[in-house]
């Protein structure tokens, strides 16, 4: 059957449905970045060995399906040109440069080609131009020293090169080692002297090599790659040695960053991840999402993925002229039925999502993936497979798609856009709260292991932000750690200083100080509370022996309910979009780590595992600052008939300045 439009389906679904679905995939990346024109971006021709890289490939790499000569597709090129871009440099550096990526992600659709592309980077990392060598000046002559007007001129690696494609299972790397099987030309393996075996290569007389690693994370410990290529990190977890893997290469690799024409970096080939797996795959993206965030993006990263809202099948109803959603019914012998889509209907459906999402990867038939995915009854598996989209597990407490959304309009396009670099992501979120609005924070402590945050919520209109987030360093860093209270204590006090605060509640950790045996946080709280309490209008614990202006014990029966039905209506906002808040990569972070959980006193939120590196604390924070928040609006009455800075402000507190 030929590959029709689908106009015929969709006209179909219109006359039964309504409008046929309409997203934009989520593109990631440089390689997906246009101009004004709407053209693709490339790197700046005079710092990229990408052109180099691409007639190396064709000059001694077959092509796929027995072709002659190698050739990127334009997607493929686009990345090639930007993995093989050097940093600007210093009129004084002496050093030729370094990579203006230290590392690549390629998250692709089942079946896009990731390892073929890895068979190839790999074997121009063996002995291909991989590395910058000398800048050629506008006079011909070459220097290690960069001058106006010169161009990057690529060679091939000096030292040993050793490329390693690791997977925590055998059947991991079979694809990218067996590809490579084929892939040099016989004026490659003459010139360059390689010998292919079934798990490694050889070249220049084994002085280079690319081999495949599958053994455990151990026995790898100190090697000295120069390029390391992680397959299929997304299986990469805790139970597999899948982590302690990823923390063996990171190790390996950061040796070798600074090594001179070593440059050693990593590239990942993926599949979406599954939010409840804690993968590999996971802890790269994340990890992404804070250099955006942050502004000084040392990733590659690279993907094309449905957004989460978009449905694997048809969505058979269809909202009436009043905005109604309607289920599709038709009549049978009188009685009105739903109607079931037809395997046809659903093959053309899925033809027509698969054709926006498979970039350039032609030779991905829709038909046949559609077919593939009506015989799986594993639909997320299928979203992640086929529509690469990170889809959030069952447990997952907030849609990612819900937290995307519902990040102000205004912040967004600060975060994405190119000036991120010169501001402050943190104070970023405070830049939309008014000195005389009043706010209301909530704190959550710990000790050590888990993370101490603090949010704040506008009163007026519930915007959530980010005020601090003290969180256990990884790696050696980490060891001994605990939670800095000067540093808690001056951030509070910043707050106090910056926002008109008239709210303040704060969880306590029941862990105990190791040098008086008290609980950790009791004494800074009781400090927060004799310095602000006149301040604060809704105190915590308003009368008994335990009175205090913000002290709130989440574990107490009547706090844990009440924080109950807050988790439930933050999910529910969530859902309909009726939050705004900062949008901070560590805020949404924790949003998305957040799972929810049953229990006799209502719903709760909690981390993936008791002991899993995923930190939901200032999620805790955004739960409890809406719901004091929401609190102070309903039971205050002075509130009524007020515009949002009107109240509770002291005239000592206008006239400072922020």
């Amino acid at each position: 059957m030929s590959e029709p439009s689908g106009d015929a389906f969709f006209r179909r679904v219109e006359e039964n449905l309504g409008p046929r679905p309409d997203f934009e995939p989520i593109c990631i990346g440089p390689v997906w970045q246009r101009d004004a024109d709407g053209d693709f971006v490339f790197p700046d021709l005079d710092r990229t060995g990408g052109l180099q890289v691409i007639r190396w490939c064709a000059d001694y790499l077959r092509g796929a399906a027995g072709a002659e000569h190698w050739q990127f597709t334009f997607e493929q090129a686009r990345f090639i040109m930007w993995f093989y871009t050097v940093a600007p440099v210093d009129l004084d550096d002496e050093d030729v440069s370094v990579w203006l990526y230290r590392d690549a992600v390629i998250q692709k659709v089942k079946g896009w080609g990731k390892d073929p592309v890895a068979a190839v980077i790999a074997a121009i990392e063996l002995c291909g131009p991989s590395r910058p060598d000398y800048w050629l000046h506008p006079d011909g002559t070459k220097s290690k020293k960069y001058v106006p007007g010169a161009k990057i001129v690529f060679g091939r690696l000096k030292n040993e090169p050793w490329v390693q494609i690791f997977g925590v299972a055998k059947e991991q790397t079979v694809n990218t080692m067996s590809f490579l099987q084929g892939l040099f030309t016989d004026r490659a393996k003459k010139e360059f002297d390689i010998e292919v075996h079934r798990t490694i290569i050889y070249a220049f007389g084994y002085y280079g090599k690319i081999e495949s690693v599958t053994s455990s994370p151990e026995t790898r410990e100190g090697n000295r790659p120069s390029l390391v290529i992680k397959n299929e990190p997304h299986h990469w977890r805790d139970n597999n040695n899948g982590t302690a893997t990823a923390a063996v290469i990171d190790r390996n690799v950061n040796k070798m960053r600074s090594a001179m024409q070593k440059l050693a970096r990593t590239l990942a080939i993926t599949n979406a991840y599954d939010p409840n797996e804690d993968s590999h795959a996971q802890e790269l993206r994340e990890k992404y999402d804070d250099e955006a965030g942050n502004g000084v993006v040392e990733t590659l990263y690279d993907s094309i993925e449905a957004p989460e809202n978009v449905p694997l099948v048809p969505d058979y109803t269809y909202l009436d002229d009043e905005g109604n959603r309607i289920k599709v019914m038709r009549h049978q012998d009188g009685i009105e039925v739903m109607e079931d889509p037809s395997r046809e209907t659903l093959i053309e459906y899925l033809r027509w999502l698969l054709r926006h999402l498979r970039g350039d990867a032609i030779w991905l038939s829709p038909i046949e993936t559609a077919k593939d995915i009506l015989k799986s009854n594993d639909w997320p598996q299928m979203r992640r497979y086929y529509t690469n989209a990170i889809v959030t597990g069952e447990k997952a407490y907030l849609e990612d798609s819900d937290i995307r959304a519902t990040i102000h309009p205004d912040l967004k396009e600060l975060r994405a856009g190119r000036d991120r670099f010169d501001t402050d992501p943190l104070r970023l979120g405070w830049s939309l709260v008014q000195v005389d609005e009043p706010i209301a924070m909530f704190f959550d402590g710990s000790k050590s292991g888990d993370s101490t945050a603090l949010v704040g919520t506008r009163v007026s209109d519930g915007y959530t932000f980010l005020i601090g987030l003290w969180e256990k360093p990884k790696g050696k860093d980490g060891d001994g750690w605990l939670a800095p209270r000067p540093a808690v204590d001056m951030r509070v006090k910043e707050a106090f200083e910056t926002f008109n605060v008239i709210a303040f509640w704060a969880d306590p950790s029941h862990a105990k100080d190791d040098a008086d045996g008290t609980r950790y946080w009791d004494a800074l709280i009781d400090k927060w509370h004799t310095r602000y309490g006149d301040r604060l209008t809704h105190w915590a614990q308003p009368s008994g022996e335990r009175r205090s202006a913000i002290m709130w014990d989440m574990a107490a029966p009547a706090h844990t309910i009440l924080f109950s039905e807050a988790v439930v209506r933050l999910s529910d906002d969530m859902d309909s979009g009726n939050v705004t808040w900062d949008g901070h990569p560590k805020l949404r972070t924790h949003l998305r780590n957040a799972q929810r959980m049953m229990t006799d006193r209502g719903m709760i939120i909690r981390k993936p595992g008791r002991n899993s590196s995923k930190k939901i604390d200032a999620a805790v924070c955004f739960v409890g600052a809406r719901m004091l928040a929401r609190i102070v609006s309903m039971q205050d009455e002075t509130t009524k008939g007020k515009q949002a800075g009107e109240m509770f402000v002291p005239s000592s507190f206008l006239n400072r300045r922020r």
